[in-house]
């Protein structure tokens, strides 16, 4: 199984692989001690998820969905070069 730094290096690679600025993912524990709060600055847009309870690799998963789930939906916005 592969390492959560090691992820991490190899999706910064792909990035400056493909000239994409590198995502900045933050990642803060909650007072309550079973909650996160995330947030990732992706294309120059801010993601945030500000309480998400269980692990902090299920509060990343979470906002990885969210932001694929937009990025995805810009994918069907943008004209087509035809």
């Amino acid at each position: 199984m592969i390492s959560e730094t090691d992820l991490l290096l190899l999706h910064a690679a792909y990035c400056l692989a493909k000239t994409l600025p590198i995502p900045l993912l933050r990642h803060e524990p909650l007072a309550d001690g079973a909650s996160h709060k995330v947030h990732v600055v992706v294309q120059g847009l801010r993601f945030e998820l500000p309480s998400v309870p269980g692990t902090a690799s299920a509060a990343r998963e979470r906002l990885a969905a969210k932001v694929l789930k937009h990025l995805r939906a810009q994918e069907g916005k943008e004209p087509s070069a035809a």
